[in-house]
């Protein structure tokens, strides 16, 4: 066992749902460099085209209204970019595309490139400046099964773990 984990006593897991790690903590890379978030060179073609730039404008609840789709038609625009070709490769080009299909309006879908900036999330900052962040951790696309399997998975430090009998220390959560 490494040295100091013998006195470890507690892991505290924060989940955040329908939010991205640069939506929350991308501004980080700004005061540690090995935290991959994001940068002057991030952005993402709108409908028309047109380059959008990340930039440090998110507001609270209600900014972006509706919720980003994450079923998996919207999640594959947003990882392919619109090529569905065989031989595609993952650009990460179709988040704003994605999410101007949910209400049609160009400007509204800029917003999805949106992030907090340090001092508008004070908690979160030293959280994740203070302790372990895991900033390269993807999560498996489990739409088709519910939420209920994307927090079994976090638990179970596994994206196999299709029934709770794989992982007999899982708890179990309804689904609203």
């Amino acid at each position: 066992m490494p040295t100091g984990l013998d006195q470890l006593q507690h892991i505290v897991v924060l989940m955040m749902e329908n939010r991205s790690f640069d939506h929350m903590l991308g501004s980080l890379k700004a005061v540690d460099n090995r935290i991959d978030g994001v940068t002057d060179q991030l952005n993402n073609p709108d409908t028309t085209g047109a380059p959008v730039k990340a930039q440090p404008r998110a507001e609270f609840q209600g900014q972006l209204d509706p919720d980003p789709d994450h079923h998996f038609p919207a999640v594959d625009l947003q990882i392919f970019g619109g090529n569905r070709a065989s031989d595609r490769q993952a650009n990460m080009q179709g988040f704003v595309k994605s999410y101007f299909n949910q209400r049609g309006d160009v400007q509204h879908s800029q917003k999805i490139m949106y992030y907090f900036k340090q001092a508008d999330l004070p908690v979160l900052t030293t959280l994740a400046l203070e302790f372990a962040v895991f900033n390269r951790w993807f999560a498996s696309i489990r739409m088709l099964v519910g939420h209920g399997a994307d927090r079994r998975d976090n638990v179970c430090g596994q994206a196999s773990a299709s029934s709770e009998a794989q992982c007999s220390k899982a708890p179990s959560w309804a689904n609203p």
